[in-house]
């Protein structure tokens, strides 16, 4: 009796926790655009290097957070790549990246909404992307005097 309780545990430990934390989307960068136009979504986009200390860092901890990863992957399309890669060196050339981990949050065409560099805890990560997501989604001069 006991085996089939501590696998359930086990299995509800295991299953709660990967979908607690940032889901990172594997899709290329034109894969990311295209959903991220069909759903009209942000995108979040983690650039890291393997080398990177403050990169390992926050994969170990703050991304594996439930309160990040509830937000991240409620408001944004998560993307990681790495600089020095594929798409990943595409983004580092285009957003002009020098240093690493860098965060970019994109409007649903591509378009820098906000962008960060450096290690940053649950509190700074969390505070910046929910900045980010309200500068994209406050509501217009328009809309407000439509009201």
């Amino acid at each position: 009796m006991k085996k089939p309780v501590i696998l359930f545990a086990v299995t509800f430990l295991i299953v709660s926790t990967s979908y607690s934390q940032v889901h990172f989307e594997p899709l290329s960068w034109q894969q990311a655009l295209g959903k991220a136009r069909q759903e009209n979504k942000m995108i979040f986009i983690d650039v890291y290097t393997t080398w990177c200390t403050y990169c390992r860092q926050m994969d170990a901890s703050t991304f594996l957070l439930p309160e990040v990863g509830d937000f991240h992957n409620e408001h944004f399309i998560n993307l990681r790549y790495d600089a020095l890669k594929a798409d990943g060196i595409a983004i580092r050339n285009s957003y002009r990246l020098l240093g690493f981990p860098t965060l970019l949050y994109l409007d649903p065409q591509g378009m820098v909404v906000k962008k960060t560099a450096g290690y940053q805890s649950k509190e700074l990560l969390l505070e910046n992307s929910q900045m980010a997501f309200s500068l994209l989604n406050k509501p217009s001069a328009d809309t407000l005097a439509k009201q």
